[in-house]
């Protein structure tokens, strides 16, 4: 059985003090989606441009330590498909 642990106030008021001095790094992590935005041009011209594969980019990308999946590099440069308008006629029946 898990022995029960009593703290004193001060231990309570160093801990709220302590944690309260924590800097934010809310702004200094980024997620996956905003990191490869940030790189899209980048991305892009090295696929367009310099013949590099999603694969390819992705290794590179793991080299600094980031982890991103080839398809994510893959759909970033593909363009987006152009949507057909609805046929009229169809919707009219």
């Amino acid at each position: 059985m898990a022995k029960s642990q009593i703290f004193t106030q001060t231990q309570l008021d160093s801990a709220k003090k302590k944690l309260a001095d924590l800097p934010d790094l809310s702004k200094d992590k980024i997620t996956t989606a905003d990191a490869l935005q940030a790189l899209k041009e980048q991305i892009v011209d090295l696929a367009s441009k310099k013949g590099y594969t999603a694969a390819e980019i992705k290794t590179a990308l793991e080299g600094v330590g980031m982890s991103v999946t080839a398809k994510a590099i893959s759909d970033l440069i593909e363009s987006p498909k152009k949507r057909r308008a609805p046929n009229k006629a169809a919707n009219q029946a």
